[in-house]
């Protein structure tokens, strides 16, 4: 069985990645070069399709663990095939488009940074501009394209992480791996503050995230 684990951008996935390195080891392939958030959605979704293709018969070795950024439909055939199960963690999608904001702007590199966070660094877009973009509607959403969100075995919260990483353990009957380094550099993570006016309007542009997210918090 493989655990594969899709990591949506400021959602502790980076503290979950050493979680499941602590477990896996050299058993986990690290999946991050698709850049999904950075690529355009038709081809980011043909890209999904077309490796689903491949992986209808690739076996994956000793592979036993997944984790990334990638569209996680790229690996359903998987889950048909009854060889994996699918986790990921959501966090407030107001709080959390907020941390990815300055998330971009803290970690710009100029030689480095793929095209959608090169735009939102050297245009200088605003918070507002960023939040109500396009590209960033329904963030969860366009990540979760063509996979039905009853397809995950297992749904933590971000603002629950130590609660919730105690079920997850008990989930794969993994033992406690004790404090798990918190990574983030931001001191303001999940207490952000914005004018009531600006929430709504968010919760109203990204409504089928927001709903989403209810329905987990539920």
């Amino acid at each position: 069985m493989i655990l594969v684990s899709v990591h949506l951008p400021k959602t502790a996935g980076s503290s979950f990645r050493e979680v499941l390195k602590g477990h896996f080891g050299e058993k986990m392939l690290l999946d991050y070069g698709d850049m999904p958030i950075n690529t355009p959605r038709e081809k980011r979704n043909a890209k999904a399709l077309a490796d689903a293709k491949a992986n209808e018969t690739n076996d994956f070795g000793e592979t036993k663990c997944i984790h990334g950024h990638f569209l996680p439909r790229k690996y359903l055939p998987l889950k048909k095939r009854g060889m994996a199960k699918f986790v990921v963690w959501l966090r407030d999608p107001l709080q959390r488009t907020i941390s990815h904001y300055y998330f971009w702007k803290r970690s710009y590199n100029h030689s480095e940074t793929p095209d959608l966070h090169r735009r939102v660094v050297e245009e200088n877009w605003s918070l507002e501009r960023f939040c109500f973009s396009p590209e960033m509607q329904n963030f969860y959403s366009q990540f979760l394209w063509d996979f039905p969100v009853g397809n995950f075995d297992f749904i933590g919260l971000t603002e629950n992480f130590d609660k919730d990483l105690k079920h997850f353990l008990r989930f794969l009957d993994i033992p406690n791996l004790g404090k798990v380094p918190q990574l983030t550099t931001n001191p303001n993570a999940n207490n952000y503050q914005v004018e009531p006016s600006f929430e709504k309007k968010f919760r109203e542009f990204h409504s089928l995230d927001c709903h989403l997210y209810q329905t987990i918090v539920q």
